[in-house]
């Protein structure tokens, strides 16, 4: 539940959003994923007040299945406007 109210938080403030995967690689039990991701603040995000300007970053994400259930390794990203 816990993605979900995150992702709420973030569509609330930046009700344009969009992302997209570019790259995905899997291996066995791991997938590695290169996404986009772009949009306007127009409300609050994580304390941070509406600015109103565009921002597009990328980023990479490494998930691994375990017991059953996805788990993100790994995260990070570059952002630009």
């Amino acid at each position: 539940m816990e993605g979900a109210k995150r992702q709420a938080t973030y569509i609330a403030a930046v009700p344009d959003l969009r992302t997209w995967s570019e790259d995905m690689v899997a291996e066995e039990d791991e997938v590695a994923a290169r996404w986009m991701a772009e949009g306007t603040q127009e409300g609050e995000l994580l304390g941070v007040p509406p600015t109103g300007k565009r921002f597009r970053f990328s980023g990479m994400s490494i998930c691994r299945m375990a017991g059953g259930r996805w788990q993100i390794s790994g995260r990070s990203g570059t952002s630009a406007i």
